[in-house]
């Protein structure tokens, strides 16, 4: 599970992905011949500036399918808050692996903290959330 969280103090906003949304098919795409292509894609984009050739190329290289990740969707969280914002920060821990965003309005401190737990089974075991 991975998600790109941003926003503003009103509006958070994460975007989440999952290790098996993936697009094209399942197959072997693997081409033990493929470094063959690298010669001419270097050329291709060095010496011609041919990009159109250089894609062709890096096509053959990587297969039909570059398999990328597709969005499993975004998740926001509209917050009523109407005073002025202050002392707004916002902090990825990576040993922890913890998003913190923190700020104040009209006097109150607002904490959120973002996480995924493997170890605890999310998001693999929450189909009953």
């Amino acid at each position: 599970m991975g998600a790109m969280v941003h926003g503003r103090a009103v509006r958070e906003r994460i975007d989440l992905n999952a290790d098996t949304l993936w697009s094209g098919g399942p197959g072997d795409h693997n081409d033990d011949g493929a470094a063959a292509h690298l010669p001419a894609l270097r050329e291709a984009v060095l010496r011609d500036h041919d990009h159109v050739r250089a894609e062709e190329l890096a096509t053959r290289m990587q297969g039909p399918f570059t398999q990328a990740y597709q969005p499993l969707g975004a998740l926001l969280f509209d917050l009523d808050h109407d005073g002025e914002v202050t002392a707004y920060r916002r902090e990825l821990n990576l040993t922890e692996g913890i998003g913190t965003v923190a700020y104040t309005v009209d006097g109150v401190r607002h904490t959120r903290e973002l996480f995924v737990s493997a170890v605890a089974g999310c998001p693999r075991d929450t189909a009953g959330l």
